[in-house]
């Protein structure tokens, strides 16, 4: 969500705590449990006209109060390559 308001693309995300404490004011929150209002809501924040600077600013205020979050992304990164290059080593030992 972050990268993509820092790209200056609108997000559209689940209404949850989580997305709705990162994304606010810059995103668009659909009902996770209804297909119908999530075309609301893209139809919503692709009709807006907000700028990519907005939304770029929105981005870096949000990454200022999760000074940790590419950090912890990283170690995502990590974690998944790890996992990727384990179960390709377990396949090619079945083959």
């Amino acid at each position: 969500m972050l990268e993509a308001m820092g790209a200056g693309k609108p997000v559209v995300a689940a209404g949850r705590p989580y997305a709705r404490e990162i994304c606010e004011p810059a995103g668009g929150f659909f009902d996770p449990d209804s297909p119908d209002d999530l075309f609301l809501r893209l139809e919503e924040v692709l009709g807006a006209h907000v700028s990519g600077k907005a939304l770029s600013r929105y981005a870096s205020a949000a990454l200022e109060r999760y000074p940790d979050a590419r950090g912890h992304a990283a170690q995502w990164v990590t974690l998944l390559q790890n996992v990727q290059s384990q179960v390709s080593d377990r396949m090619s030992k079945t083959s």
